[in-house]
């Protein structure tokens, strides 16, 4: 009989943060009023139940292999295109921004200029200080005609998208809610226990 079934444990802990108090969850089997034959019978369906889950696991992890390269070719050839069009953007984007900056910067020296010359006077509605605030007025103007650039999509290579098909596949086949149920039905019982493993109260 495997050790695992006189005794067993999983981990159930929950972080709330990092000075909460973490437990753990262990779970105990009694065979006491329990069919050997009939745990054996347990534990044969759950030994299939793993191995299937296995074997479903390797047959999933080549499909999403042989999936991911036919994807790869399809998106090659949408990224190729969409970089042309990026490319092109780019390019229409430098232009305007050069364009925008000559612009912005001349505002921006008037600005400085009429603002240092009022920060001197004493009256606020000098024509100095009025010459400030219309230019600052510009230059607020101005920054929200700024262009904006164009986004260039993330390269992905053909192992990202691996990975990508690959972490749809999964091992959780609840094997082990299996042998529970049978176990019940062996007549056998499981009794929980919580205990505290860090940041516990005294």
């Amino acid at each position: 009989m495997k050790i695992k079934h006189i005794f067993l444990s999983f981990v159930g802990i929950v972080f709330f943060c990092a000075c909460s108090a973490q437990y753990e969850v262990k779970k105990t089997y009694d065979f006491s009023n329990t069919d050997k034959s009939c745990i054996n019978s347990c534990e044969l369906s759950e030994k299939q139940c793993n191995i299937s889950c296995q074997d479903g696991y390797n047959r999933c992890l080549l499909d999403a292999n042989n999936n991911a390269k036919e994807l790869f070719k399809e998106y090659d050839k949408r990224y190729k295109s969409e970089l042309y069009i990026y490319l092109k953007l780019k390019k229409r984007y430098d232009k305007q921004y050069y364009i925008w900056l000559k612009e912005y910067k001349n505002i921006e020296y008037d600005y400085n200029y009429y603002s240092e010359k009022c920060s001197i006077s004493k009256d606020k509605n000098s024509y100095e200080c009025k010459k400030k605030d219309y230019f600052n007025a510009k230059l607020q103007r101005e920054l929200s005609l700024k262009p904006t650039e164009p986004k260039k999509s993330k390269k992905l290579t053909l192992t990202d998208i691996i990975r990508e098909e690959q972490d749809r596949c999964s091992m959780s086949c609840s094997c082990d809610t299996l042998y529970d149920k049978c176990f019940y039905k062996c007549g056998g019982k499981i009794s929980y226990q919580k205990f505290c493993i860090s940041n516990c109260d005294d």
